[in-house]
C-alpha cells in the first residue's frame, strides 16, 4: 500500500495535480481518489477509448445531446458542410445531418467508427486524428464542430498543452468560417488554448442542470476571404436588384403602355363614325396644330420654290405614309431638309422678301424663348399662333457621316479624339455626305461665329465631330435629284430616297408602326384595323 501511494503521488506531482505532498499517512479512500485521478490523465490517450469502446456497444453522448438550444449556440446555416471532430460513439452528427446539415464524422479510435459504420451505414465515418488531419485539404468544411475532444487532450498530462493546440491548428486550417468547440471545461482552463477572438456561450444541460460551455472562434483566413465573399454578394444582390428594376420598370412600362393603346382604341371608336377633321382634333397636340403647321408649310414652299429643300424627319415620314399624302395628326411642327447653298440664298435674298400677309416669321437664330439656336439651321415662326414652328435643317457636304451620338465633351473620353482621327483620316476625301451640322463639342453652332454653318461661304463644313443626328443624314445619291410630290394643294418636294434616311432615323418598322409622342410614345400597328385610321394625315377647315 505504501508503495502504491508513493507511486500514484509522484505520478499527480508530475502533472502538477497536486502542489504538495503530504507527509501524513493515506487512507484507503485517498488512494481509491488517487486512482481515479491518475483515470482522468488516461482520457487522452487513445487506448482508453479503444478500451472503453470494446467494452460497450451502446451509443455514448458526451456532454449533451443535440437540441435547439445547442443549435442556436452553433449558430451555423443548415446545408452547411459540417466536420465532427472526436465524434467516439456520439449521435450529435446523425441529428445534425437530420437537421440539414452536410456532416463528416472522425474519430482516432477505428472501434468507435466501425461500431457507428455499422449502425448508421448511409452517414460518413472516417478514422483521423484530430491534430493531424492531413487527408482533409485546407478549408475543406464550412465549420468544424468537436464536443468533449479538447476536455479529452487536456487530460494529457505534460502533453496536453501541445495536443490542445495542434488540435485547435488543425480545425482552424480545415475550417472555412467557423470552429466550435464543446466543452466541459470552464474557461478559465481552456482560453489558454483558444485564439483570443473566441466566443463563449453557456447552457445548462437538464435535469441536473450542469454547465457546458461553447467556445466559437472564426479562422485566421476566414477575414481575408469574407471581404471577397461579400463583394461577391454584393455584386449578386446587385445584379439581382438590377434585373428587378428592370422587370419592374418594363412591367410598369408595359401596363403603361396598355393603358395608352387602351385609351387611343377608345379614343378611335369615339371617332369611328366621325369626319377625319374630327380625328384631327382629337389627336392635334393643341387645338389649331394642324392648320398651323399646313399654313407655315405651304408659305415657306412658296418663298423657296426654287430652291434645293425636301420635306423632313416627321414631316417626310407623314406625306409618304399617309394616304393620301399629308402632315401627321398629331406632329407639332414641320421639318424641312435645305442644302447648304440654298441655305444661303434663303437667308441672303429671302428673308427680307416675306410677304406681309405670309405666316412666316423669322426671328434670328433664336428658339421660342429668345434663347440662342440653333446648330442645325433656324426656325420660322407663326405669325399669328404659337402652337407651331417650322425648323429648318441645313444639310452641309462631308466626306463621312455622323459616327457618335448623344456624348458631351467628358463623355466618353475618346470622343473628341476620334474626331480629330476622323478629321486627320478624312481630310483628302471627297464630301459624299449630306449631314445636319449640330454639333455637341460645339454645342449650338450659331453661338461661335467661328463655327457656325452660315459664318462658311461655303456648303462645306467639315462633317460634326459629335452629332446630335447619328442617323439623319444622306449620300449625296439618295438626296439628289429632289423629286416632287402633292400634299393637300401644295406642290412639296421630297430626297430621291426617302426611306433609306427615314429608315436610318425611325427604325425599319417605321412604315408600318406609327409613334405617338404626344401619346405617351406609344407604338402602333397601322395594319390592325382599328388603327389603320391613323395612316390618314390632318384634316382641317
Amino acid at each position: 500500500m505504501e508503495e502504491l501511494k508513493r507511486s500514484l503521488k509522484e505520478e499527480l506531482l508530475g502533472h502538477h495535480k497536486i502542489k504538495k505532498a503530504s507527509s501524513v499517512e493515506t487512507s484507503v479512500v485517498e488512494v481509491e481518489k488517487l486512482l481515479k485521478e491518475r483515470k482522468k490523465f488516461e482520457y487522452g490517450k487513445k487506448e482508453t477509448w479503444d478500451e472503453r469502446y470494446s467494452q460497450s456497444e451502446a451509443e455514448f453522448e458526451w456532454l449533451c445531446s443535440w437540441n435547439d438550444e445547442l443549435k442556436n449556440a452553433i449558430n451555423v446555416k443548415a446545408g452547411s458542410r459540417i466536420l465532427h471532430v472526436g465524434c467516439g460513439t456520439s449521435t450529435l452528427g446523425v441529428e445534425m445531418v437530420r437537421n440539414g446539415y452536410q456532416v463528416t464524422n472522425t474519430d482516432y479510435s477505428e472501434i468507435a467508427i466501425q461500431k457507428m459504420v455499422k449502425k448508421y451505414p448511409q452517414h460518413i465515418w472516417c478514422v483521423a486524428d484530430g491534430t493531424s488531419m492531413a487527408q482533409f485539404s485546407d478549408n475543406a468544411f464550412d465549420a468544424v464542430v468537436e464536443k468533449g475532444t479538447l476536455d479529452a487532450l487536456a487530460c494529457a498530462g505534460k502533453e496536453r498543452k501541445k495536443l490542445c493546440q495542434m488540435l485547435i491548428q488543425e480545425c482552424s486550417r480545415v475550417a472555412k468560417m467557423k470552429v466550435v468547440s464543446i466543452c466541459f471545461g470552464q474557461p478559465e482552463t481552456r482560453l489558454e488554448f483558444l485564439p483570443t477572438n473566441t466566443c463563449i456561450k453557456e447552457l445548462k444541460i437538464p435535469p441536473r442542470s450542469d454547465k457546458v460551455y461553447v467556445y466559437s472562434f472564426q479562422p485566421p483566413s476566414f477575414k481575408a476571404r469574407s471581404k471577397k465573399q461579400i463583394l461577391l454578394g454584393l455584386v449578386s444582390y446587385l445584379r439581382q436588384f438590377v434585373v428587378i428594376v428592370m422587370l419592374v420598370s418594363w412591367l410598369i412600362a408595359y401596363i403603361s403602355s396598355r393603358k395608352k393603346i387602351a385609351a387611343m382604341v377608345q379614343l378611335l371608336h369615339s371617332a369611328e363614325n366621325k369626319s377625319d377633321s374630327f380625328l384631327t382634333s382629337l389627336l392635334e397636340p393643341s387645338p389649331g396644330t394642324a392648320r398651323c403647321n399646313y399654313e407655315l408649310l405651304r408659305d415657306f414652299a412658296i418663298l423657296a420654290h426654287d430652291l434645293n429643300w425636301t420635306l423632313g424627319a416627321g414631316t417626310l415620314l407623314g406625306a409618304l405614309r399617309s394616304d393620301p399624302p399629308g402632315l401627321l395628326p398629331w406632329e407639332h411642327d414641320v421639318d424641312i431638309y435645305i442644302d447648304g447653298p440654298s441655305a444661303f440664298r434663303l437667308l441672303e435674298d429671302r428673308i427680307a422678301k416675306i410677304p406681309q400677309n405670309s405666316t412666316l416669321d423669322f426671328r434670328g437664330f433664336v428658339d421660342h424663348t429668345g434663347q440662342p439656336c440653333c446648330g442645325f439651321g433656324w426656325k420660322f415662326f407663326h405669325h399669328y399662333t404659337s402652337v407651331c414652328e417650322l425648323d429648318v435643317l441645313v444639310l452641309s457636304l462631308s466626306p463621312y457621316a455622323p459616327l457618335i451620338h448623344g456624348e458631351t465633351r467628358l463623355w466618353p473620353p475618346w470622343g473628341s479624339a476620334l474626331a480629330m482621327i476622323k478629321d486627320m483620316w478624312f481630310r483628302h476625301v471627297n464630301p459624299r455626305f449630306l449631314v445636319i451640322p449640330e454639333d455637341i463639342d460645339h454645342k449650338s453652332l450659331c453661338i461661335n461665329s467661328n463655327e457656325r454653318w452660315d459664318r462658311k461661304r461655303n456648303s462645306f463644313i467639315g462633317g460634326p465631330h459629335l452629332s446630335y443626328f447619328q442617323n439623319e443624314y444622306f449620300d449625296i445619291d439618295e438626296f439628289y435629284p429632289i423629286q416632287s410630290l402633292t400634299m393637300y394643294d401644295l406642290s412639296v418636294q421630297l430626297p430621291n430616297n426617302p426611306w433609306a434616311s427615314l429608315n436610318r432615323t425611325y427604325g425599319n418598322k417605321c412604315a408600318r408602326f406609327a409613334r405617338l409622342d404626344t401619346f405617351g410614345h406609344i407604338e402602333l400597328d397601322l395594319h390592325y384595323p382599328i388603327f389603320s385610321r391613323l395612316s390618314r394625315p390632318s384634316q382641317f377647315t
